[in-house]
């Protein structure tokens, strides 16, 4: 059952049938509808599509001489009875009127009436806005003097408002008085519809975004001291003979010493020109922030979060709060032990494996599989059969003790190769689950890559693995509150065993549009994006094959059954729509010693007549000529980690000029390589400086990320916590305005179309004022 209120709010002057024009608009059905004769009502009807039913009518007005009073009284009395008859009722009608002020003929009475519109717009949007289910409030400016309909108009752009509409028609056109008296307007309903509606014509002006404006104490204060005054003076007087409607006199005296206008007016333009001046500088963040006082903006970049392991779990309390993005997440590394026996199960069930570990030869136990992976110098280059499912078979052997599997993968995957060196370093997994973290550090691309040779090319090789991977990724990003999401993966990496590329496209992007349609049908959308992959592990003609079935799809070719698996025709048309939708852009990844950016540009020149999005791996392990390169031979908008920039001032400058974001991932950056962390206050000669916080301050456009979640035991929400442990901020950490910043700069770099991004960047808007609001219930 619908709890909201919605409320239109209109000026009204001596044409009282204005009333019915408004109401009219918003409440109707296929009974009653008093635009039904109206020549353009296919256009009326396009309009109403922004509204819904209101249930309270706010009138603002000048004084009323007795016959006009009641008139107005018996004019709203019947309207009430009228629609309530037709199911689209009314319930509340409440009348402001400016005591003993019959015009607005001077400066005095226009202060006064600007007081009255502002007071009673506060008024609605705590009896509509302050409720667990939020209603609509609509302002109408087709009444009153033009002064009166400009304040009202002013009103809805400095608070915000659902629908703003005007209703066009002749002036000279009016109701009989007394058939608005005596209700005998509704005698004879359509010859009067014909007759008088069908000349009138309401248009849409558009909305206002609401402004948290409302909350500032000293506003609310001053409205809470003019209404007691009110009461207690007895300027309201209630209707005996209907309760539905309320007459509320304002004396204009009483605001010259409570002037609302003008004191919301220059907390606005404060507001305002705070924003304005910060938004040319570093400190841009979402706009909606800039409508809170000073005070509680200095609040925001005075509570630091990541300097303390004490408050780690309330740090992260906060932070899982926060809409989030997450531009750089690999498929192959994205499960964690739970995930793998999860998937593992999932697999052994819709594809029957049990009977094929029986029917193989498969080893019997862990040990005797580790004895093969040691002979063969690793779990990757052990091939026999099929084999993802031997490791499949491997996996299900740790059923129901994930902590045992996670404690293998840490501590024992990497001893399996030639990694002689690092045998003795190893990284130590808790009784409890948990890793040591001061352990898992530094540890190089080789060895970081190693702890994923459970999951990624050896699993994801049939549909059920990849479609459950790609879902179990996405449920695990929504539970932390991610709003859009770029999943990364090259399908030629899932092609060697049944499936071809098509095949692995095609599952992906199944499990991508299942569950967008399944958080749109439970009202937690999330926005889905898919960027395809070239590695600098493969061959380059396996580069060209990513390119060319990018190709084939957007050219509709069928490939002449080239493509075709044991004879089945895909549905290419299909796969077609669903890159439009999902398609994001293109990577080059790997181990940046392998090769160089520019050895690519002639392969990314083809996929470049697309004009796709382009994001590049690089200054992770390599240097800064490997984000030079990646940005000038690969027009790069993106760059993935890009940790070496502090050493080249002139390409960090023109990375914030051109807004290139940076794809920073805390968690891996500190694995790999060897940065200090505030809850361990490493200060050896080899610990390296994060370069978060001097980005930030510099103005680039910086981004955190999960890179590989599964591998490197993290989550959106830890990503932003590990980066404030990273960031050496005076040893504090980062504060929330960082956060926040940050957060912005996820949206804003997404890969996604203007209006795509306009929207979640306003639902980011919606997010972070229920933040602030539990924000400073909780912490302040």
């Amino acid at each position: 059952m619908k709890n909201s209120k919605n409320i239109t709010i209109a000026t009204l002057g001596t044409n009282y049938e204005m009333i019915y024009e408004m109401v009219g608009f918003t409440n109707f059905n296929d009974s009653f509808d008093l635009y039904k004769y109206q020549q353009n009502i296919k256009g009326i009807n396009e309009y109403r599509k922004f509204f819904e039913k209101i249930d309270t009518l706010y009138l603002l007005s000048t004084d009323l001489n007795d016959e006009n009073i009641s008139n107005l009284k018996k004019l709203c009395t019947n309207i009430n009875i009228y629609f309530s008859s037709k199911d689209i009722s009314i319930k509340k009608i409440e009348i402001f009127l400016l005591n003993n002020t019959y015009d607005i003929n001077n400066v005095q009475n226009e202060i006064a009436f600007q007081n009255l519109v502002y007071y009673a717009y506060i008024k609605a949007i705590i009896e509509c806005k302050f409720n667990n289910v939020p209603g609509k409030i609509y302002t109408c400016i087709a009444a009153g003097r033009k002064t009166m309909s400009s304040d009202l108009q002013k009103a809805a752009f400095l608070f915000g408002c659902d629908g703003n509409f005007h209703i066009l028609g002749s002036s000279n056109k009016r109701l009989n008085t007394d058939d608005i008296k005596n209700g005998s307007f509704f005698c004879d309903i359509d010859i009067k519809l014909k007759d008088y509606f069908q000349d009138f014509m309401p248009v849409y002006l558009g909305k206002y975004p609401s402004n948290e404006i409302i909350k500032d104490s000293e506003i609310i204060n001053r409205f809470e001291s003019i209404g007691k005054q009110l009461k207690n003076d007895r300027y309201i007087e209630p209707v005996n003979n209907n309760p539905g409607i309320i007459l509320h006199y304002f004396p204009s005296e009483i605001f010259n010493n409570e002037n609302l206008a003008t004191l919301i007016q220059n907390r606005f333009e404060s507001t305002f020109l705070y924003y304005s001046n910060s938004i040319s500088t570093t400190d841009d963040c979402f706009r909606e922030l800039f409508n809170y006082k000073k005070e509680l903006i200095d609040k925001l970049k005075n509570h630091y979060i990541g300097f303390d392991i004490k408050n780690k779990e309330k740090d992260l309390k906060l932070l899982r709060n926060l809409p989030k993005t997450d531009l750089h997440c690999h498929l192959g590394g994205s499960l964690n032990a739970k995930d793998l026996i999860d998937l593992t199960s999932y697999v052994i069930e819709k594809d029957g494996l049990s009977n094929t570990f029986r029917q193989y030869n498969y080893p019997a136990n862990i040990e005797e599989y580790e004895k093969l992976f040691k002979q063969f110098k690793g779990v990757k280059n052990y091939v026999h059969c099929n084999k993802s499912n031997l490791i499949f078979n491997f996996i299900n052997m740790f059923e129901g003790n994930e902590k045992k599997l996670k404690k293998w993968i840490y501590e024992k995957i990497y001893t399996f190769n030639s990694l002689e060196s690092e045998k003795e370093n190893i990284i130590k997994v808790f009784d409890d689950g948990n890793i040591d973290e001061t352990s898992f550090k530094g540890i190089g691309i080789d060895r970081y890559e190693t702890l994923g040779d459970l999951q990624g090319t050896t699993i994801l090789q049939n549909k059920n693995a990849i479609f459950f991977c790609v879902s179990r990724l996405i449920d695990k990003e929504v539970f932390e509150n991610v709003k859009h999401i770029e999943i990364r993966c090259s399908p030629i990496n899932y092609t060697r065993e049944e499936l071809n590329e098509f095949d692995v496209l095609e599952t992906i992007l199944n499990a991508i549009a299942e569950k967008d349609q399944y958080y749109r049908e439970k009202g937690k959308p999330i926005s889905l994006g898919l960027i395809l992959i070239a590695s600098r592990h493969g061959k380059m003609s396996d580069i060209y094959r990513n390119i060319e079935m990018i190709d084939d799809i957007f050219n509709k070719k069928e490939m002449n059954g080239k493509y075709n698996h044991n004879e089945k025709k895909k549905n290419y048309e299909l796969i077609y729509e669903r890159m439009e939708k999902y398609f994001k852009g293109f990577d080059l990844a790997g181990n940046e010693n392998r090769a160089r950016p520019e050895e690519f540009r002639s392969a990314f020149l083809r996929i470049m007549d697309r004009c796709p999005n382009i994001t590049i791996h690089a200054g992770e392990t390599g240097d800064e000529k490997d984000i030079w390169q990646a940005i000038y031979y690969l027009n790069a908008e993106r760059i993935g980690h890009g940790l070496k920039l502090t050493d080249s001032g002139d390409l960090k400058k023109k990375i914030k000029d051109r807004h290139i974001a940076i794809e920073l991932c805390p968690s891996s950056n500190y694995q790999i390589l060897n940065f200090s962390d505030n809850y361990f206050k490493q200060n050896s000669e080899d610990t390296m400086k994060y370069p978060l916080k001097d980005y930030l301050d510099y103005g680039l456009r910086v981004t955190i990320n999960t890179d590989n979640m599964g591998i490197s035991d993290t989550n959106a929400t830890n990503e932003l916590l590990k980066a404030a442990r990273l960031s050496e901020s005076t040893c504090k950490g980062l504060n929330i305005w960082d956060i926040l910043k940050i957060i912005k700069n996820g949206f804003k770099a997404s890969f996604t179309d203007h209006e795509t991004k306009r929207k979640l960047i306003e639902d980011a808007e919606q997010n972070i004022k229920n933040f602030l609001k539990n924000y400073i219930d909780e912490f302040l």
